[in-house]
């Protein structure tokens, strides 16, 4: 781990694509903090025991725990003004409510310390607050129990429906929708959508079995498709 928080260290010194951490896997992206991956290795390592097995070699989500440890760390060295949640099996399970304790206590301290949080969603009930307020029940209330004053409460956001509804907590803690006007720019999600749709002359069945939608982004007005292999096709001028 020592080894590789060096690499990490040249490879952020050396943007020009020749550090050796490029070199042995040249897919490898930007680190914007420094990874103390020695101190996240222990800290993983008193629950998952990784030291002490002999044949059983790393996961890929022990791997990634312990860069999560480290950029957590590294994170609130430095302090942190956002910080993000998906909802369905990460902040609670899939299609249920919010309820343990410990994650709504972080949530408030995050918010008391003055970080903005937002529970970012692809469930979407339009624009209807009562949807998500059903499933973040117990958080909202948490809020009216700790009767968090109103700047902390204007702190928590909801991102819902593919970031096209967009939600804050008044000072009443219940979730307010606000206007896409007031903060989209651009080309709407939902423009992009149904131009994609408009310029799909094949079977979706078919699309959504072979190709599988993976991003959809928007190059000035014109819609662009990515596929799972990377392929990309311009699907003309959004409508």
């Amino acid at each position: 781990m020592r080894s590789i928080s060096g690499l990490i260290t040249v490879h952020r010194k050396q943007p020009d694509d020749t550090s050796r951490l490029k070199v042995l896997v040249p897919s490898i992206g930007n680190f914007f903090t420094e990874l103390d991956l020695v101190t996240a290795y222990n800290i993983y390592d008193k629950v998952g025991h990784m030291s002490k097995r002999s044949f059983v070699p790393p996961s890929f989500n022990e791997i990634r725990s312990i860069l999560n440890i480290a950029q957590v760390r590294a994170m609130a060295k430095r302090g942190v003004q956002l910080i993000t949640f998906d909802g369905d099996q990460t902040l609670y399970a899939d299609g249920r409510c919010i309820t343990r304790t410990d994650i709504i206590g972080s949530i408030i301290d995050l918010m008391k310390a003055g970080t903005v949080v937002a529970v970012v969603t692809a469930a979407s009930y339009l624009e209807n607050a009562s949807g998500y307020e059903q499933r973040l029940s117990n958080l909202l209330q948490a809020f009216r129990d700790h009767q968090l004053k109103k700047e902390t409460l204007q702190l928590f956001y909801v991102v819902g429906g593919e970031c096209n509804y967009f939600f804050q907590c008044n000072e009443a803690a219940h979730l307010e929708y606000i206007p896409r006007e007031r903060w989209q720019t651009g080309v709407g999600s939902l423009s992009v959508v149904s131009c994609l749709v408009h310029n799909c002359k094949f079977d979706l069945n078919v699309y959504y079995l072979h190709c599988y939608l993976k991003t959809i982004a928007t190059t000035g007005c014109r819609c662009v498709r990515t596929d799972r292999g990377g392929y990309q096709k311009d699907l003309g001028p959004c409508p």
